[in-house]
């Protein structure tokens, strides 16, 4: 039997369900998660019956703000990651999550450690390492990128130089692409030796060095 088909909210529901998600994104980005779900109401200018029947939970409300954001993202690295060379769309494909990291810096600093948990918080991040691992499988199999690079340093080294000190991003927001230029030229193996450490994820051997 096949299964039934979604019914699309209608126009004011799905209208009130993006006034929410904007308000949610905004009150997170500048107060963290601690704000209240009926202050995120009163800022969507919806009642707190139309927030509950849109997000029963606050961390339905969480995940669903992250959700609309990561998709937003990997459409962009979708979008610029088509073209016909292979380093060219890699490079694209990371200035794209680079400049969603620095531009909603505010919201994924408050949703970070909410990241770290639980299975639908990994199913989204891993929907972003699956947009930009075909793109560094094929830079690598064309002999572009260093082949002991896997898909979450990219992400890690993109969080690492988008994410700059406010002071910095106050004063120059576009600094991290000169960062990012540096990361990019690193990824090459042309003069590349060895790395020390394996990558985020893998298996460690042995205990960790002493403090």
């Amino acid at each position: 039997m096949a299964s039934p088909s979604v019914i699309p909210l209608r126009a004011d529901a799905e209208r009130n369900r993006r006034r929410i998600l904007a308000a949610a994104r905004t009150l997170f980005s500048e107060r963290g998660l601690d704000v209240g779900v009926d202050e995120i109401a009163r800022a969507a200018g919806v009642g707190m019956g139309t927030l509950y029947r849109r997000f029963p939970t606050k961390d339905d409300l969480v995940v669903a703000t992250v959700q609309e954001r990561l998709e937003l993202l990997i459409t962009e690295i979708e979008r610029v990651s088509g073209g016909p060379d292979a380093w060219e769309s890699l490079a694209a494909a990371l200035h794209a999550l680079g400049h969603r990291i620095a531009e909603d810096r505010g919201f994924f600093d408050a949703v970070h450690d909410r990241l770290k948990q639980g299975g639908r918080m990994h199913a989204l991040r891993d929907g972003v390492l699956g947009a930009l691992q075909p793109l560094l499988e094929r830079a690598q199999a064309e002999g572009l990128v260093r082949e002991d690079v896997v898909v979450r340093d990219l992400t890690l080294l993109v969080m690492s130089v988008a994410r700059q000190p406010a002071l910095h991003a106050a004063r120059q927001p576009l600094l991290w692409r000169r960062y990012l230029a540096i990361v990019l030229d690193g990824l090459r193996p042309v003069a590349a030796t060895p790395l020390p450490e394996p990558p985020p994820d893998a298996p460690v051997s042995g205990p960790p060095p002493a403090a």
